[in-house]
């Protein structure tokens, strides 16, 4: 703390010897005195002039506390390496990506910085972050795997701290840390099984090699009827021992369960549920496209051809085409034990006991 003093001394004098209490001082007539460490202070002022001394103290004058840490202009705690997202929800399969930034109080120069994960049993993890000149931050990251409980809830604290020993800090951040459960398993023989509606999806959900469909894998709704029953072992990378008829087009409840518009190009998450899909993971040739179901407009007169939902991929919305149109073919047949999605399209729709946002909305 820096404070300025002004003599008020009567007589003209013309010498000073200031004292400030914490070893320092000075000969000037109104100087400035910078405190570094907490504490009360005597401040002593002996001027003289020409008739001599008239010294003066003043007891306990000036009481220094330690600064007040200034708060963090922000923090961040995200899945992702680039800080896209700000979470608070992770899984134990996730990187938990750090970044912490603060303007030191007069003018001081942050020199390192720490995070600290604590649970309820007050078991911690903590290490240092890493300061980066061109952001003027420190960011971290760190493998939720590791973390040395098994507890979901954990509070998250950055401490840093500038040249001066002055302490800034970000505390009582809470964050759950849940079991990684994947959403879909890879059966290793052309299907994908979804865990929470019970059905096997094509793994190719591209796939030309389907009867009837063009180069691109599209077709008109009856193309795609026929191309979807006709599907069997041996075609489009199948090994399930399966004949024609045993995989038909999926109803529009079942693609809805399928879709999570969390996510967009494709309306679709990955593996572990906690990201969007990419290639490979778990499906392979998803188009962010429209796709055919087998549900038509139950609206339509008889007398007419009635229209059939269909789903784009893209944003994962719906619309009623005309059946001579031309898109994707995804087909889809029931696992054993599994639950027909239109019979209850959300009910397993979960993570960890939670709904899972966006699917099947």
């Amino acid at each position: 703390m820096t404070v300025s003093f002004s003599d008020e001394s009567t007589g003209s004098p013309t010498a000073w010897a200031w004292t400030f209490g914490d070893g320092g001082t000075s000969t000037q007539q109104n100087p400035s005195h910078t405190y570094t460490t907490a504490g009360t202070y005597t401040v002593g002022l002996p001027a003289s002039n020409a008739d001599g001394d008239d010294p003066l103290e003043q007891t306990d004058y000036i009481t220094v506390t330690d600064p007040v840490p200034s708060t963090p202009e922000g923090f961040i705690l995200s899945k992702k390496a680039d800080f896209s997202s700000d979470d608070r929800t992770f899984s134990t399969g996730d990187t938990l990506y750090m970044k912490i930034w603060s303007d030191p109080v007069d003018g001081g120069n942050l020199k390192k910085a720490e995070w600290e994960l604590q649970d309820a049993n007050r078991v911690k993890e903590k290490q240092n972050l890493t300061y980066n000149p061109v952001e003027n931050t420190f960011t971290a990251e760190y493998n939720l795997a590791d973390l040395p409980s098994d507890e979901t809830a954990w509070q998250w604290k950055g401490k840093m701290e500038d040249d001066r020993g002055v302490k800034y800090e970000v505390k009582d951040i809470s964050i759950e840390v849940l079991e990684a459960t994947a959403i879909f398993t890879v059966m290793g023989d052309g299907r994908i099984l979804d865990n929470d509606s019970g059905l096997f999806w094509l793994w190719n959900a591209g796939c030309s090699e389907l009867a009837g469909v063009d180069s691109d894998g599209e077709a008109n709704r009856e193309e795609a009827n026929t191309a979807a029953a006709a599907l069997s072992h041996g075609t489009c990378g199948l090994e399930d021992e399966s004949t024609p008829g045993a995989w038909r087009l999926p109803t529009k409840e079942e693609l809805e369960a399928l879709v999570d518009r969390r996510y967009s190009d494709p309306a679709l998450s990955n593996t572990a549920g906690d990201g969007r899909w990419e290639e490979g993971d778990a499906f392979s040739e998803v188009q962010s496209d429209v796709y055919w179901s087998s549900s038509v407009d139950a609206g339509a007169e008889v007398a007419t051809l009635p229209r059939a939902w269909t789903v784009d991929m893209y944003h994962g919305f719906w619309s009623l085409e005309k059946q001579k149109a031309s898109n994707y073919v995804w087909p889809v047949r029931l696992a054993g034990g599994g639950i027909p999605a239109e019979e209850a399209p959300c009910r397993s729709l979960t993570l960890q006991g939670r709904p899972l946002p966006g699917r099947c909305r």
